[in-house]
């Protein structure tokens, strides 16, 4: 599995601050989020399964302590190709 990497994210801000992404930056670029396909929490971490313009898919997660953000490229297995 890819390793995630400290990412700057732009965000909605609502009642509980940073609340879900709307834009990353990712090899100096920005990517602008389409979609959040699936968002859960764990103990840690808040997740959102990202799609981008393009159909280019990310992980990203955040962690409120101390406001830590992390992504990485995310692939699905596409239908037949398993």
């Amino acid at each position: 599995m890819k390793e995630f990497q400290p990412l700057k994210v732009f965000c909605h801000a609502g009642f509980r601050g940073e609340e879900y992404p709307t834009a990353f930056e990712w090899d100096n670029t920005r990517l602008e989020i389409e979609e959040i396909e699936k968002r859960w929490l764990e103990p840690e971490w808040r997740y959102f399964q990202v799609k981008c313009k393009k159909g280019r898919c990310f992980l990203l997660r955040f962690r409120e302590v101390d406001s830590q953000w992390q992504g990485q490229l995310f692939s699905r297995i596409q239908p037949g190709t398993a």
